[in-house]
């Protein structure tokens, strides 16, 4: 997750790496005991991935792809507050 928010800040590619961001954010807290695992985290994981693959890797046809990944960011933001 630290490499493709890097990867996607380099590229030029913001959005996609602020989810990255986020989903760092989250594990960071995960590894450092400051959070626990919830069962929302695995789909709103499943969905962030799902937007960083088709931006970075181009499949499909990235239909609403900017506002899946503004409600995959949505979804992720309030499980960090």
């Amino acid at each position: 997750v630290h490499q493709l928010k890097g990867a996607c800040g380099v590229l030029g590619m913001r959005r996609t790496s602020s989810l990255n961001a986020q989903m760092q954010k989250i594990l960071d807290r995960l590894f450092e005991g400051e959070g626990q695992w919830s069962s929302d985290l695995l789909p709103a994981f499943q969905a962030a991935f799902d937007v960083v693959l088709e931006a970075v890797g181009g499949r499909g046809t990235g239909a609403n792809l900017l506002e899946r990944a503004a409600a995959v960011e949505q979804q992720l933001a309030a499980l960090l507050s």
